[in-house]
């Protein structure tokens, strides 16, 4: 009796492991059909995708209708009390259009001093912000028209 038990256990396991792993197969082969996204880019100091201050081609998240909302931060420090904060937020709506919001912070440090004392003009405030909203649309798709350089 445990010998049959044994042998059934042993091929409902072998049975439950050959349809997992084709499941499992299956799951995996329809993952690598899907054609990549193109790379994620960063965003740039003024919201919109890129690197610091280089706006790229690519959309943020453009994989689905609506996208994965994006944020992003940067802080660059410089000499002399001097820095850059800015804080972004983009979202992709229909895969084509990127809507985006920045706020930037510029701290100057002795900037006025060195700008009242190389011209007279005197700068009464010691930072500046700025608010930039942006949008991009994507014309045509990469690949349209059968093209590769598109």
């Amino acid at each position: 009796m445990i010998r049959k038990l044994t042998q059934t256990t042993l091929v409902l396991a072998a049975v439950l492991l050959a349809t997992v792993g084709n499941v499992l197969a299956q799951e995996a082969e329809a993952e690598a059909e899907k054609p990549k996204p193109p790379p994620l880019p960063f965003h740039c100091c003024e919201g919109g995708g890129g690197i610091f201050s280089t706006q790229a081609a690519y959309l943020v998240n453009p994989e689905r209708k609506i996208g994965l909302p994006s944020f992003g931060g940067i802080y660059v420090h410089m000499n002399n009390e001097r820095s850059l904060t800015s804080l972004t937020a983009t979202e992709t709506l229909l895969g084509r259009l990127e809507i985006g919001y920045a706020w930037s912070h510029f701290e100057m440090g002795d900037l006025p001093d060195d700008i009242a004392a190389a011209t007279g003009v005197s700068i009464s405030d010691d930072a500046v912000d700025m608010h930039v909203i942006n949008a991009r649309l994507m014309v045509l798709s990469e690949g349209a028209f059968d093209q590769t350089w598109m």
